[in-house]
């Protein structure tokens, strides 16, 4: 099976040349290069010389994953001072991430492609005395090549989704997986689900444990720093507003959405609405949807520009990055994205730890367990459709007690999940001491 996943994973790289040559053209020819070095293991020659101390390196592959890290490493540099901490990204994006939010690191890597060539010159490069998988980053040949070199593996945060466990099931696909998953010291799973389903597609039970979900650690410490009053003096915003967000939409959700917009804003003229689509290159196409459906607004980005008006009754666009979280903790309730679409979701924890009560469509399933979560607690509601959304706002909108109650409710489900982090540290110590 490694031979068909090599011609596979070679084939995909020489298909992929096209696309690198539009990067070159779009992004200028010195950006690429870098990370083009970096995806073939070429990596800064002063990560093979910082020799000091125990070297961990983690992997968080896209923002999610990044924003979960910050928390783990925040608490591996405090036991582990004198370690070398890098990080590897597999996105763009999760790496501007990084580099804007997480300090503890000594240096911060594009990941390199799962190709052996690739990968071996990275694991020798790096030289790691731990390699720390955020969630369920499965890459098959540098896992195998870790192990060939004895280098413990342990996999954090673990998730096996719903669609990835079905995949995984197929009786040839199975057979692989399960000696792929033969190379990962330990899993530290997030729950009794995700035990089940590791441990169904190959993972040896004793080699498993449920100890929870970083984010819940990571995302109320983080909400308990923000000063809420700041960010609307920020945003140009009177405190104590009505702010309405709807955070994270994916293509063809801006779309679905602008019916519930317009109706909001005819009925509460007073009301703030944010707007933050989950990938700044989709801009321009969220503000042709948003000028076709006759829908005013103002970027957040030309917000404090001369000439430029922020009136109650106009949208305010987010197109920058690391915003949106700081902004949940004005807002009245939040919608978040990639769910009335077929996305899997985002992180609803974020708006919660805030108090707020969380709004969400139908498809959750790459955030089964905090849906559930916050659908039994009474701070998640789950809506079908643009009708059922706006009814939902409405409601709460209309009636402040019970508003406060769901998002009373959100905040204590995610503090009675809390601990997740000491117990990962504690998986990590009887590994690397």
């Amino acid at each position: 099976m490694y031979l068909l996943y090599n011609l596979l994973i070679h084939f995909i790289v020489i298909a992929g040349f096209p696309y690198l040559l539009f990067r070159w053209a779009k992004d200028g020819y010195a950006k690429v290069d870098e990370e083009l070095k970096e995806r073939f293991g070429f990596l800064p020659q002063d990560i093979r010389e910082a020799r000091k101390g125990k070297r961990f390196w983690i992997h968080a592959s896209s923002v999610g994953e990044v924003k979960v890290a910050g928390g783990l490493i925040k608490e591996i540099r405090s036991r582990w001072k004198d370690a070398v901490i890098l990080l590897s990204t597999f996105t763009d994006t999760g790496r501007l991430v990084a580099r804007k939010e997480i300090k503890e690191i000594d240096s911060l890597i594009f990941f390199p492609l799962d190709i052996p060539w690739a990968a071996g010159r990275g694991i020798d490069v790096i030289a790691p005395t731990i390699f720390i998988m955020i969630e369920a980053e499965i890459w098959p040949n540098t896992l195998r090549l870790m192990k060939e070199n004895n280098i413990p593996i342990i996999m954090v945060n673990g998730r096996v989704s719903e669609r990835s466990y079905n995949n995984y099931r197929h009786r040839v696909i199975r057979r692989f997986v399960k000696e792929v998953l033969n190379c990962i010291s330990l899993f530290s799973m997030r729950t009794e689900k995700d035990y089940q389903r590791i441990v169904d597609i190959g993972a040896d039970p004793s080699r498993v444990f449920i100890n929870g979900n970083l984010k819940y650690d990571k995302v109320l410490a983080e909400a308990a720093s923000v000063n809420s009053d700041q960010i609307s003096r920020i945003l140009s915003i009177p405190v104590g507003s009505s702010v309405v967000i709807f955070g994270c939409t994916r293509p063809g959700e801006e779309k679905l959405l602008s019916s519930s917009l317009k109706r909001l804003i005819n009925k509460y003229p007073e009301m703030i609405f944010i707007l933050a689509p989950r990938h700044l290159n989709r801009i321009k196409e969220v503000e042709e949807i948003l000028r076709e459906e006759g829908l005013d607004y103002i970027r957040r980005s030309d917000l404090h520009n001369k000439g430029s008006v922020f009136n109650k009754g106009k949208i305010l666009l987010v197109d920058t990055i690391g915003e949106l979280f700081q902004m949940y903790s004005i807002c009245s309730m939040a919608f978040v994205g990639g769910s009335m679409v077929s996305f899997g979701g985002h992180n609803i924890l974020e708006p919660a730890a805030f108090s707020k009560p969380v709004i969400f469509g139908r498809d959750m399933s790459n955030f089964e367990e905090e849906a559930e979560l916050l659908i039994s607690a009474g701070g998640g509601i789950q809506v079908s459709d643009a009708d059922e959304l706006y009814n939902t706002v409405d409601d709460l909108l209309s009636n402040p007690d019970k508003r406060d109650s769901v998002g009373k409710a959100a905040f204590q489900a995610v503090k009675e999940n809390l601990g997740s982090t000491e117990k990962t540290i504690r998986l990590i110590e009887n590994i690397v001491n």
